[in-house]
């Protein structure tokens, strides 16, 4: 996926970016880096600090966090086109739930 595809599905199917410009769009696909991860790989962790907006650009991504008693409990799940780490960007706190695929996907 180069650049102007990565603005191309932003616009289409990650709501934040809808009103923005194709061209604005691209100059954020430029600026921005990619990463593939593997099912179960962590893509962020609980506690971390939050240095970045997301997007699932594809595969699926489990939400999850420790429950009482040490057990895993499940958030949600997002897809391709959902975003994730606005929120803790907005208000400086740390990653709030641990991010991993449940197959291999791509993030931006």
């Amino acid at each position: 996926m180069n650049n102007s595809d990565i603005a191309s599905f932003l616009r289409a199917r990650a709501l934040p970016f809808r009103d923005l410009s194709q061209e604005r769009i691209l100059a954020l696909a430029e600026g921005s880096s990619t990463g593939s991860f593997e099912a179960h790989e962590v893509v962020m962790h609980f506690g971390a600090e939050a240095t970045h907006f997301g997007v699932v650009l594809s595969g699926a991504i489990n939400v999850s966090a420790l429950g009482d008693g040490g057990a895993r409990q499940s958030l949600g799940r997002l897809q391709a086109g959902d975003t994730f780490n606005e929120m803790a960007l907005m208000t400086g706190d740390v990653v709030l739930a641990d991010l991993s695929p449940s197959r291999d996907a791509r993030c931006c």
